[in-house]
């Protein structure tokens, strides 16, 4: 990905976060693709995610609007002996309800699809930090080169004042233990460095 497509995925994610903080112009030729991850459990995200479905359902030129649930994961990567853990890793997808190894794809192919026009997602959940910065961490380190570390600084510190909760971190660090046990990024350190 070239540079200034980064900077928008950047921006944008930012911007999303902080909607009011940020004033931010989209450029009228922009696909708009809102990725929401609501709990299944919460009525009231339920019902936000409604509004937002029917938002884009009634305005369809404006962009589309995604649901993935995303739950995270109970099981802690460093919890899991080698060669297990690495096994587990290579074969994510196929058991980890999240399925990070081929939605983080998907949103870096959006990303790529539109030609000249600007593709915005906007990935949130109801408090835009733990679900969110699963999904949001995951891009970051499968696509734009981050550490797992700077990710999860990143998500921890610069996005909102608290930690990421432990079924999200754990997901986001299986991911990191899939791009090292594919080849994908062999030298990529996924520990939390805690």
């Amino acid at each position: 990905m070239n540079s200034e497509k980064r900077s928008k995925w950047m921006a944008c994610s930012a911007a999303s976060r902080y909607p009011f903080r940020f004033s931010l112009t989209l450029p009228w030729e922009c696909v708009v693709c809102s990725h929401a991850s609501c709990s299944l459990l919460n009525e009231l995200q339920a019902f936000d995610m409604r509004l937002e479905e029917s938002f884009f359902s009634e305005h369809p030129a404006l962009g589309e609007f995604v649901h993935w649930p995303i739950i995270g994961n109970l099981l802690p990567p460093m919890a899991v002996g080698e060669p297990k853990r690495s096994e587990m890793a290579l074969n994510l997808d196929g058991w980890a309800f999240d399925h990070l190894p081929s939605r983080i794809p998907m949103l870096n192919k959006r990303l790529l699809s539109a030609g000249n026009s600007s593709v915005i997602i906007y990935i949130h959940c109801e408090a835009g930090m733990d679900r969110t910065g699963e999904v949001s961490g995951s891009y970051y380190i499968g696509y734009l080169g981050w550490s797992f570390q700077r990710a999860l600084y990143y998500d921890q510190h610069n996005v909102e004042s608290r930690n990421i909760s432990v079924e999200s971190r754990n997901a986001f660090q299986w991911y990191c233990l899939y791009l090292q046990a594919s080849g994908l990024r062999p030298t990529i350190d996924c520990t939390t460095g805690v």
